[in-house]
């Protein structure tokens, strides 16, 4: 199982529909994303998709829980390039608990298994260039930035660009 002290990553099922709407339930959760806040309806489809998603050989999705309370929190990606031994992260926490150095447990529960598993030698995030909690922990964590992607990316709903950054971290 993958587990630190506060925190244990539960694969993704199906069955854990629930946790994940109710951890998306939070307007501010999409704050530093392409899109807003999400209808139910919108929220349906997305976890359809990652049910598939999830079925390639590729593509990992863990629901983050607390070890205590057994409350989901939020989620953890790993996107493999086998080729090249990359993995790209997605993660998002439940703004409800921002700020209390889960985001940096999760990472060294995701790098943990990244290397012993997975045998990535590369790991790397792109996130907004706004987004400055999340570009701070993965700075906190020896991630380098690599450089700032322009108009990287586009609003849905306001069809505004913005910028990204690439951050990365080599672990082995």
């Amino acid at each position: 199982m993958l587990e630190s002290k506060r925190l244990k990553f539960i694969h993704f099922s199906p069955d854990l529909k629930k946790d994940f709407l109710e951890y998306l339930s939070k307007d501010d959760v999409f704050t530093f994303f392409e899109f807003s806040s999400q209808s139910t309806n919108q929220l349906n489809k997305y976890f359809e998709d990652l049910i598939s998603k999830t079925s390639e050989d590729d593509f990992f999705f863990f629901f983050i829980y607390l070890r205590k309370t057994n409350q989901c929190i939020g989620s953890f990606t790993f996107s493999i390039d086998l080729m090249r031994d990359n993995c790209e992260i997605g993660y998002l926490i439940n703004s409800n608990f921002w700020g209390k150095g889960y985001f940096k447990e999760s990472l060294l529960i995701a790098e943990e298994y990244m290397k012993k598993h997975l045998k990535i030698h590369r790991v790397f995030a792109i996130t907004a260039e706004s987004n400055k909690p999340s570009i701070h922990g993965l700075l906190n964590s020896d991630y380098k930035l690599e450089g700032i992607l322009e108009d990287y990316y586009k609003h849905q709903i306001t069809k505004k660009r913005f910028n990204a950054v690439l951050l990365a971290k080599i672990l082995s």
